[in-house]
C-alpha cells in the first residue's frame, strides 16, 4: 500500500516538472485494445499488405501523400514514412513522405523520387532513390507460355499477342517484393 501511494505521488510530482499540454490531453486514440479488425480485403496492385501500427490487423500500407497516423502506416517497401511535421503541436496525423528525397536525371530531365514517367512510347520508368527502373509498355508473349499455340505448317510464324504494360508492371512489382521482402507475404 505504501509503495503504491509513493508511485502515485511520484507520478503527480512529475506533472509539475513535465506538464501535459491541452493538445496532449486531447490526443486521438487510433489504436484500440483488445484488437478488433475489419474484414480483410486485398490491397490494390503494387500496394503492400502490412501489419498496422497497433500490431493488430493486416492493412494496406498508405502511399505517398496519403494521410497516416500511429495505426495507418506508410509503405516501408517504397521508402515511405509518416511525416508529422505539419501537425504541430499534436503530431497525431501526418502525410506519407519519402525517406530519401533523391531524384533522378535522365537525358537532361530531372524526375522526383517515386515519379513514374515514360521517356519513350516503349517504356514506363520509375525513379526510386536515385535509380531508374524501366519496364516495357508491351512485352511480346513467347509462344506456348501463356496458352496453347496452334501448330501451323509455316516456318518462322511468330505469335504477336501482347501482354499489357499494366499487367507486366504489376507482375514486376510482385516478383520484386517477393524476392526483396519475403516477410511481407507471410500471414500475420
Amino acid at each position: 500500500h505504501h509503495s503504491r501511494l509513493m508511485q502515485m505521488t511520484l507520478l503527480d510530482g512529475l506533472h509539475v516538472f513535465c506538464p501535459i499540454s491541452r493538445a496532449q490531453k486531447q490526443r486521438l486514440q487510433f489504436c484500440r485494445w483488445p484488437c478488433s479488425c475489419p474484414e480483410w480485403s486485398a490491397c490494390a496492385p503494387g500496394v503492400s499488405s502490412v501489419l498496422d501500427g497497433c500490431g493488430c490487423c493486416k492493412s494496406c500500407a498508405r502511399q505517398f501523400g496519403e494521410p497516416c497516423n500511429e495505426r495507418d502506416v506508410c509503405d516501408p517497401h517504397r521508402g515511405l514514412y509518416c511525416d508529422f511535421s505539419a501537425d504541430k503541436p499534436r503530431y497525431q496525423v501526418g502525410k506519407c513522405a519519402y525517406m530519401m528525397g533523391v531524384g533522378c536525371d535522365l537525358n537532361g530531365i530531372h524526375y522526383s523520387n517515386g515519379e513514374v514517367f515514360q521517356p519513350s512510347p516503349l517504356y514506363n520508368c520509375t525513379c526510386i532513390a536515385g535509380a531508374i527502373g524501366c519496364m516495357p509498355v508491351f512485352i511480346q508473349k513467347p509462344a506456348g507460355i501463356l496458352g496453347a499455340t496452334p501448330l501451323t505448317g509455316r516456318k518462322h510464324l511468330q505469335d504477336t499477342t501482347y501482354m499489357s504494360g499494366e499487367f507486366i508492371w504489376c507482375l514486376f512489382q510482385k516478383l520484386r517484393a517477393v524476392f526483396i521482402y519475403p516477410d511481407v507475404f507471410l500471414d500475420f
